[in-house]
């Protein structure tokens, strides 16, 4: 299977969606997902499961990687309670190191 790459230079983002569930699915496929994300740029998206998680490149910032994706979201009828969470992968491992992180796991 061969589909676009990823630039050197293209920031890449982890898509993690919140409020999403059964309802969700049916009228958002992962596949319908990751087509309509490519479409809106987003590069070589990729879907984890049905787990409502994406990583995927986008040339712009996270702010403007969020409001093309909320786009893409509103595209398939989801409400405003299903919001795109985007973050780069080095954010997300800071703030799991994060001194705390580990201390609250354990509560």
């Amino acid at each position: 299977m061969t589909g676009p790459r990823l630039a050197v230079s293209t920031p890449v983002y982890v898509i993690l969606l919140r409020a999403i569930g059964p309802a969700t699915y049916k009228r958002m496929g992962m596949a319908q997902w990751r087509e309509a994300s490519e479409k809106a740029g987003f590069v070589a998206p990729e879907t984890v499961v049905n787990t409502g998680n994406m990583i995927g490149g986008f040339n712009g910032s996270a702010a403007e990687a969020g409001k093309s994706m909320k786009s893409v979201l509103h595209s398939f009828g989801l409400g405003e309670n299903v919001v795109p969470i985007v973050r780069s992968p080095a954010l997300l491992h800071r703030l799991l190191n994060a001194k705390g992180a580990a201390h609250m796991a354990d509560r």
